[in-house]
């Protein structure tokens, strides 16, 4: 519901903005907000391959972010999302799949593996609906 209220919110403001204008926007306020509530002791005790990770990190998320804004201004709102909405069933798959060095992957339930069914064909769902309507306008 958070990702669907953030990408029709950003759509509007798409609307009198560039991608990157209303992604620098959402970045500001956002750091406006978590700045003094955020603890940076921990950083001291990073190793460089850490602050390396957390540097990919953080510009993997302004690409991300990036490419989702200007994937908002090609598309509807509820494909991106839907397609968004896959990203942490992925993670979650790979790392059940996929044995990392120091993570430990929680066991998924029956309840953890509907739920992630019924993301899936609420995803496919969204991203289809649309195609099968105007398919069948056109007849």
């Amino acid at each position: 519901v958070c990702w669907t209220g953030y990408a029709i919110v950003q759509k509007f403001l798409l609307r009198q903005f560039s991608s990157q204008q209303t992604m620098l926007v959402f970045y500001v306020i956002g750091a406006l907000v978590f700045f003094p509530l955020s603890d940076f002791s921990p950083t001291q005790d990073l190793s460089q391959w850490q602050w390396l990770l957390l540097i990919f990190c953080g510009f993997n998320t302004l690409i991300a972010y990036g490419c989702f804004a200007e994937a908002l201004v090609h598309l509807e709102a509820s494909r991106v999302s839907a397609v968004i909405a896959l990203t942490p069933l992925l993670t979650v798959l790979i790392v059940q799949l996929i044995p990392i060095e120091g993570i430990v992957a929680e066991p998924l339930g029956a309840l953890s593996l509907l739920g992630a069914l019924m993301v899936v064909c609420g995803s496919v769902t969204a991203a289809t609906a649309r195609g099968q309507a105007i398919a069948a306008g056109d007849d």
